[in-house]
């Protein structure tokens, strides 16, 4: 009874945690939960650009991640005033 327990809760929670990186590859969701795993604040939103590099989403901090590349290609972070975006560019 246990088991099934631990196995549904298991299940249930991979399910809903893999929604957010729904449409990545393999390599996408790799690089999208190793700035995770950096990060302080929760996941908020993945998004493409039409360049096919993607913009990963934590509240006050944005990331343009490139795949091919496997490089932080630049960084925003939300100003004081919480409607500007001030860029910090790219990681070196």
């Amino acid at each position: 009874m246990i088991k099934s327990i631990i196995l549904a809760s298991t299940l249930l929670f991979t399910t809903i945690s893999d929604d957010k990186y729904k449409g990545l590859t393999k390599d996408e969701k790799r690089f999208v939960k190793s700035i995770e795993l950096i990060e302080v604040e929760a996941l908020q939103k993945i998004y493409r650009t039409p360049e096919n590099l993607l913009i990963v989403e934590f509240g006050s901090i944005r990331y343009l991640l490139n795949p091919e590349t496997g490089h932080v290609d630049n960084m925003w972070v939300l100003n004081d005033d919480d409607t500007a975006w001030e860029e910090m560019g790219p990681e070196y």
